[in-house]
């Protein structure tokens, strides 16, 4: 029943892929929630690279909504890196819970159909061992619903993989960072290898990002170049500052003598420049209007604060609380000062997975609650923020089978990741066009 609920509109039948077992080994198959972006694509084709490990990836287009647009930007991804017929399989996934992503309109490639509609139609096969790699919004009932699938197809859960942020996250309206190992040991406690779980403690904000110098010529350039366009920080700007009902067309956070610049009725090209003034802001080029910025944040995080406080419907709380949270890794990413300016590229889902197949660094325990929220989200019940005794009854016990790793080094890992993507000559940008 609980895999009716979860996935619409089911054929009947999705062939199944066959594939030769490597040696002795049992064989393996990777399944990876993807919204391919260039992050999470480069973090698949870094686990696609160890040697002899997946007979086949079955890969899940969550948290996009043009899935077909999803699929071809996906293959044109990895065509553009010389890879023809890497073992894919494609699954439309779900919708996200807003209006998509931003580079929808920017996706590459002709759009395609994906080989099944759902991960529901994914044939199982008995002692096949399934490595769960999530870099992309995923319910945790999809996880619950895809561990029972596997069991009940005599099928074995390996590694369970489970980024954390703003870009790859669970997502539940009752999931909060502190209790998901808590909630991954309930669902998955019983895997073989255990849950590795990554968030912003693995690695802070503003080093998740790689400058687009650094990966130029090492993956294909019109998907670097559509990467350096995101609009997060100008995003989250304009989300909260419509929570704070500013005016729309003149927002607070952007300075009144640039106002004149803001046209009427062309909310598209206003946002095009307010990405680039952010942009230069957050890249150091523009101090003045970066402090601006900072100011704003901090004013609009305490109004923001007071608004959560008084909304009593628990729905649109969530919705807003999502937004005024993401002004802490705004306000990282303007303070945070770096010597280079040069345009960067959001990497974190190719570092951490870097992180995961390295043997250099320690895991750890991850720490949970203990209290009722938690105990609460395993049978899918809403824990309540409002609950003053919240705050007091954080627990510092591990979960017996989640481990997590803390403050990885950036720069060594930057390192390591770009061995998996050499430079070739195919893949450095054109020349701009002479000037005649």
């Amino acid at each position: 029943m609980l895999l009716k609920l979860l996935f619409a509109f089911v054929p009947l039948f999705c062939a199944q892929v066959v594939s030769q077992p490597h040696g002795n080994a049992p064989e393996r198959h990777l399944i990876n929630f993807n919204k391919v972006n260039i992050g999470n694509l480069a973090a698949l084709d870094i686990m696609m690279k160890q040697t002899n490990k997946y007979a086949r990836a079955h890969v899940v287009f969550n948290g996009v909504n043009d899935v077909r647009g999803a699929a071809g930007h996906f293959y044109h991804f990895f065509n553009e890196l010389g890879h023809k017929s890497l073992p894919f399989t494609t699954y439309g996934g779900r919708d996200p819970p807003e209006d998509g992503e931003w580079y929808e309109s920017g996706f590459l490639g002709a759009a395609r159909d994906f080989d099944c509609k759902g991960l529901e139609e994914i044939q199982i096969k008995e002692g096949v061992v399934y490595d769960i790699h999530q870099v992309a919004p995923t319910r945790p009932e999809q996880h619950q619903a895809l561990r029972d699938k596997i069991y009940a197809g005599g099928g074995r859960v390996g590694s369970v993989y489970v980024q954390k942020g703003h870009d790859s996250q669970i997502e539940g309206d009752y999931v909060q960072a502190e209790n998901l190992p808590e909630l991954l040991n309930g669902i998955y406690g019983d895997s073989e290898d255990g849950v590795v779980f990554m968030s912003n403690k693995s690695l802070d904000i503003p080093e998740i990002s790689v400058p687009y110098k650094l990966l130029k010529g090492r993956l294909p350039p019109a998907h670097l170049t559509l990467a350096t366009k995101d609009p997060f920080v100008a995003n989250t700007l304009v989300k909260v500052s419509a929570i704070l009902k500013e005016n729309p067309l003149h927002p607070n956070f952007i300075p009144t003598d640039r106002h004149r610049q803001l046209l009427r009725d062309r909310e598209d090209k206003n946002f095009i420049l307010i990405r680039n003034w952010v942009s230069n802001a957050v890249r150091g080029l523009d101090e003045p209007f970066c402090e601006h910025l900072i100011d704003w944040v901090k004013d609009a995080q305490e109004k923001g604060s007071r608004i959560i406080k008084g909304t009593s419907d628990d729905q649109k709380r969530l919705r807003i609380e999502k937004q005024v949270d993401r002004l802490d890794e705004v306000l990282l990413k303007l303070t945070t000062k770096r010597p280079n300016t040069d345009l960067e590229v959001e990497f974190a889902d190719a570092l951490f997975t870097t992180a995961r197949l390295s043997d250099k660094y320690e895991l750890v325990d991850a720490p949970h609650r203990v209290d009722e929220a938690s105990t609460s989200s395993h049978s899918g019940g809403h824990s309540s923020s409002t609950n003053p005794e919240r705050s007091k009854q954080e627990a510092s016990s591990p979960s017996k089978a989640v481990r997590t790793y803390l403050d990885l080094p950036r720069d060594e890992l930057i390192s390591m990741a770009l061995t998996y993507f050499p430079e070739k000559d195919d893949l450095q940008p054109p020349p701009p066009p002479h000037l005649n």
